[in-house]
């Protein structure tokens, strides 16, 4: 057989073996899926980002018809979860729980953050809300029911006032710079390593107040044992509809909304990420999942792939802006 016989015949062969493999990921993409999803919490189990995880990844099997195992993988403020799922096949059975604290600690390991170059947006689930909260039984405390006063007695007072939030570069402690800051008021971050213990030392009159979670500030504000001063959300909100927020007492700007959601390993397939997008609304539609989301003072909110990549990249910018000009560093 002549040279340019052979080379047509590979040609030929090398065409017909891309053309079945090209058929064979279509096929599996159209099936998809085949076999159980691994959801990566990159915090430990029982926190908040564990149960949303395990409450949407449940409602995700039903849909999928396959099992969704959660897997926690601990460490760093979310970068081991991050990297496992990174380095696993885009293939969209490794899912991973995106959420805003995890995003901003980027900034302080010197990183850029995409969503959609890092992973594969699926959605958004949840927002919530920050409490400014302080303890009304300390005497510095006592009269204070506003903002405004309470940048006033932080002004009035040798040092200012101090505030504690779950962490180091936590939502809250940036919350609170930016308050500081904007209000002219002297206030002394006092890092935790988590919300619960900085709500105990607030409940126990070590620290004053606390730039705390909706989750974390609920049962307190029912028992009674703490007052809030504002809420974080841009309007008022159900749970609290008497406490104003910080754009009604004079801080425009000053609008933060925690949030959670769902991705996937980077550059997986617009036919397999659809497919997961569309079980991930289905979950949230789901009335007993609205209703428990609710129950953890969260407010369902599912935004579709690339409104989710909007919304944590500008996140990204915003809070990094704020980390810079506040000089906050990693502890």
């Amino acid at each position: 057989m002549k040279p340019n016989h052979l080379n047509a015949r590979r040609r030929s062969l090398l065409l017909a073996s891309a053309g079945l493999v090209a058929a064979s990921v279509a096929r599996a993409q159209a099936d998809f899926p085949t076999r159980p999803l691994r959801l990566v919490v990159p915090f430990p189990a029982g926190g908040p980002t564990d149960s949303v995880a395990r409450l949407v990844g449940a409602e995700m099997a039903v849909q999928l018809k396959q099992t969704v195992v959660i897997d926690n993988k601990s460490g760093g403020v979310g970068q081991i979860g991050h990297e496992d799922v990174r380095r696993s096949p885009a293939d969209g059975y490794t899912l991973v729980s995106l959420v805003i604290p995890a995003v901003l600690n980027y900034h302080f390991l010197g990183k850029q953050f995409s969503a959609a170059r890092d992973f594969t947006p699926i959605g958004l689930i949840a927002t919530q809300f920050n409490v400014l909260v302080i303890n009304p039984a300390l005497p510095d405390m006592a009269g204070v029911t506003t903002v405004a006063q309470l940048m006033a007695a932080a002004k009035k007072r040798p040092g200012g006032l101090a505030y504690t939030s779950a962490g180091q570069g936590s939502l809250g402690h940036l919350t609170g710079a930016r308050l500081a800051q904007m209000a002219g008021a002297p206030m002394t971050h006092i890092p935790y390593r988590g919300a619960q213990p900085a709500m105990l030392d607030v409940l126990g009159g070590q620290v004053p107040m606390m730039l705390a979670d909706s989750a974390t500030a609920l049962p307190q504000l029912r028992s009674g044992k703490l007052r809030a001063l504002a809420v974080t959300s841009s309007q008022r909100v159900k749970d609290l509809p008497e406490v104003p927020t910080l754009v009604e007492q004079g801080f425009p700007d000053l609008v933060v909304t925690p949030w959670s959601g769902l991705a996937a390993s980077p550059g997986l397939s617009a036919t397999v990420q659809a497919r997961l997008a569309a079980a991930l609304k289905a979950a949230m539609d789901s009335p007993a999942v609205q209703d428990k989301l609710q129950g953890m003072g969260m407010t369902p909110h599912y935004l579709n792939p690339s409104d989710f990549a909007a919304l944590a990249d500008a996140d990204f910018a915003t809070y990094g802006r704020v980390i810079r000009e506040n000089g906050i560093a990693a502890q």
